[in-house]
């Protein structure tokens, strides 16, 4: 009995994360084909379908209530996040197993729908997305602004990032018209990038008033909920500095900033982690600055632990030759690299070949006089 509860939680869990939408629609100009749709995985988690998990598509026939389609029932396979499963007649089928960049996975279905049907996609029996209004006949087809559901193949507006359950009468709300032929162009292809957030910068600098900016630009967002921007003072132990709300949904330019006026002194570590609506995150790199009037030389490695890679970072350092060198606790030599600097601020790709977990240090050399040194993990 417990063993059955815990199962129906997990399997509750990963049918709300899950987050699909009809991506693309082709209804043919002439015939019966091509026709079919494209449904996208805009979540950061795969979905793995099964008989409990199952993808289906309902259809409403010349204004009738939408049912199931049992041809489309979808019970294996894995829809990958940022990925595209697409279902039509055998044309498209072969158009996109040609031309597709983000193709999980395809249903071959010969649709009877015309301009004036409904669709609903289910996964689980939970229904992610409508198409139309099931119940409602529009005449010969939806449309608006040009664009229609009636002889089109429309796709999903880049500002449109979540699936929607109410029903609508206006497609252009949601598309837009990629060809009022038979071109079958876009099908295959993700609508846009399945991350979260397309981040164009992050930097901290030195302000007035004794206070550091932390600063940060997205291009994009997509069911972004918030922000975290952490502080420390070694590169290793870390504390919150600020929450920030996301956007949520953006296809524009968007400048955050937080201000640290708490002990600047010295180097300072900030690093950025971005949550989305399902829980997923993403960490992005660090950066550092240095307000003293005297810049102090910094060495910092990270992610650390790691399984052997590194990116270290050398801050304030003057122009000359230097070296990295790695020991094992003891002081024993393993591995050493020469390197020529700039004065200021250095990024080093680090990965040792053939060591094995444990703990190394890191060292920073110049002339043989170690300046800096830091401990690495590798798990």
């Amino acid at each position: 009995m417990k063993l059955l509860a815990i199962y129906l939680s997990i399997f509750f869990v990963s049918n709300l994360n899950s987050q699909l939408i009809i991506s693309q629609y082709i209804e043919t100009s002439s015939g019966t084909t091509p026709k079919g749709i494209e449904i996208f995985n805009y979540s950061s988690s795969p979905i793995v379908f099964s008989n409990s998990n199952n993808l289906q598509i309902s259809q409403g026939t010349n204004g009738a209530s939408c049912n199931l389609i049992s041809a489309t029932n979808i019970t294996s396979g894995t829809l990958a996040a940022g990925k595209v499963w697409v279902i039509g007649t055998t044309d498209l089928i072969t158009y996109v197993n040609a031309n597709a960049l983000d193709l999980a996975g395809t249903t071959t279905y010969s649709f009877t729908f015309n301009g004036d049907d409904a669709l609903t996609l289910s996964l689980g029996s939970v229904v992610k997305d409508v198409f139309g209004t099931c119940g409602n006949d529009p005449g010969s087809s939806w449309s608006g602004n040009g664009v229609s559901t009636e002889n089109q193949n429309i796709q999903l507006l880049s500002t449109i990032a979540a699936g929607t359950t109410s029903y609508w009468t206006n497609p252009s709300l949601r598309f837009e018209t990629v060809s009022t032929t038979n071109q079958m162009t876009g099908f295959g292809n993700a609508p846009f990038s399945s991350l979260p957030v397309e981040l164009v910068s992050f930097a901290a600098n030195c302000a007035d008033n004794n206070t550091v900016s932390v600063n940060w630009t997205t291009a994009s967002e997509h069911n972004s909920d918030y922000y975290t921007v952490e502080k420390s003072r070694d590169g290793i132990a870390w504390n919150t500095l600020a929450t920030k709300a996301a956007a949520g949904n953006s296809t524009q330019l968007i400048h955050y900033s937080v201000a640290d006026v708490a002990d600047i002194s010295g180097t300072v570590y900030y690093r950025l982690t971005q949550v989305d609506v399902d829980g997923a995150s993403k960490m992005y790199d660090i950066v550092s600055t240095n307000c003293s009037s005297e810049k102090e030389l910094a060495l910092i490695a990270y992610p650390n632990p790691s399984n052997g890679q590194f990116t270290v970072k050398i801050e304030n350092a003057l122009g000359g030759k230097y070296a990295l060198a790695i020991t094992d606790m003891q002081g024993k030599a393993i591995e050493e690299q020469s390197l020529d600097l700039e004065t200021g601020t250095t990024v080093v790709k680090l990965n040792p070949v053939g060591l094995q977990p444990g703990v190394y240090l890191l060292q920073f050399m110049q002339d043989g006089n170690m300046l800096q040194q830091q401990k690495l993990i590798i798990e």
